[in-house]
């Protein structure tokens, strides 16, 4: 741990020192393990189906890719990986938003408990596999992205006076972008054939994926930033 700078405010008469210390906390680890981390795993899933000469003329969804053995057990594995980075990830990003914008209880309580549902809900897509749970699968999808989706309106909502109009948008457009296509997952299996769907599938949950991948990544020049003021006891 390092101190780049430290300022030393003495209060004439009263021998108050307050230090404001700007530490190299590495803070901005919690954007990128939120970020990057889900998507790094679903990728590798991708490569092995591929490896492994599953590919038959079109790109598979998540969940296929993570069919047969071995991928099952990767799968398992991988998703019990992303539900401890997702509870972590998303912890810290609460902690974040108590410490620094005083939300009310009710919000509290919400962001407090989307990390352990959708945390939950990771490792209950591996263990409910796709062809033979689907209900089970998609339903732990569902509400594993939900609350992703949740999280970062909340988290959208008190941080948006920190930025400038642009970056609202763009912020803003990422969660539209894993709204729209969650919902239109929700719907393409009475909607469309099952060629079709598969698409369909496939593409929102990379949407999906890259969504949450680009909202988290522009929060990690602002925890970068972060200061801690210490005061002695």
């Amino acid at each position: 741990m390092s101190i780049h700078n430290t300022y030393i405010n003495i209060i004439q008469n009263n021998y108050i020192i307050e230090e404001t210390m700007k530490l190299n906390h590495g803070y901005e680890a919690f954007a990128y393990m939120a970020a990057v981390f889900a998507p790094t795993l679903y990728l590798s899933l991708l490569v092995f189906y591929l490896f492994e000469g599953r590919y038959s003329g079109y790109l598979p969804t998540i969940s296929e890719t993570g069919l047969e053995f071995p991928n099952n057990d990767f799968m398992v594995t991988f998703f019990t990986a992303i539900a401890a980075s997702a509870l972590f990830g998303l912890k810290a990003f609460a902690y974040y938003l108590e410490e620094f914008y005083q939300p009310n209880s009710i919000i509290k309580f919400i962001i407090n408990l989307i990390p352990i549902s959708s945390s939950i809900s990771f490792l209950l897509i591996s263990v409910f596999p796709m062809n033979t749970q689907p209900f089970g699968h998609f339903s732990s999808t569902f509400v594993a992205f939900f609350g992703f989706c949740l999280f970062q309106l909340i988290t959208l909502f008190y941080t948006r006076n920190d930025t400038t109009l642009f970056m609202n948008i763009f912020r803003f457009l990422f969660i539209l972008m894993q709204i729209v296509q969650l919902i239109i997952c929700a719907i393409a299996e009475h909607v469309w054939s099952h060629r079709i769907n598969v698409t369909i599938q496939m593409i929102g949950e990379y949407m999906i994926v890259s969504g949450t991948f680009l909202f988290f990544l522009s929060y990690m020049s602002a925890l970068k930033n972060i200061c801690f003021q210490i005061k002695p006891a």
